[in-house]
């Protein structure tokens, strides 16, 4: 079993608790810019924002040449990932409206570089990383901690979350 991502899981929670005073209505710096229009379920955002963001973005990003597979396919395992769900989610991710304020970029650019993420992931561990696909090809970085996808884009559907379920 897998643990060298474990401390990132820290970070990830992070977002995870921000996301939920955003969805509590959460007042002082995450005061939202406006409301959503009604076509949101902010539940369902909720859901999939919660169900998305700790554990299998780090899980996938954490992918490497040389990895034991087997705990993301093992069905007892808690490092499963659930490639049809995490779809799911990006799809209900993807009725977010951007952020007025997008700093740090829109949703609606970033979820399908998290698609591609998602891809990229079930193909390493499908082909048991041989040969390991890092994405490099498309001109950007999908693996590793520092990349853009769990430093900056995460933020941008943060954003998004926190003005349309406020």
């Amino acid at each position: 079993m897998m643990t060298k991502h474990r401390p990132f899981v820290g970070f990830a929670l992070a977002l995870v608790q921000l996301g939920g005073i955003f969805a509590a209505g959460g007042g002082g710096a995450f005061a939202p810019l406006h409301t959503a229009a009604a076509a949101v379920d902010c539940a369902a955002v909720t859901a999939a924002f919660t169900d998305f963001f700790p554990v299998p973005l780090v899980e996938m990003m954490s992918l490497a040449p040389g990895d034991n597979y087997d705990a993301y396919t093992d069905p007892a395992s808690s490092l499963r990932l659930d490639f049809a769900t995490l779809r799911a989610d990006l799809d209900t991710l993807a009725t977010l409206p951007d952020a007025a304020e997008a700093t740090y970029g829109k949703a609606s650019d970033v979820i399908p570089h998290y698609r591609r993420l998602v891809d990229l992931a079930e193909r390493n561990i499908k082909s048991g990383g041989n040969p390991f696909d890092d994405g490099s090809a498309d001109g950007r970085r999908y693996f590793g901690v520092d990349s853009p996808l769990f430093v900056t884009d995460s933020i941008a559907v943060l954003s998004a979350y926190g003005e349309a379920c406020s």
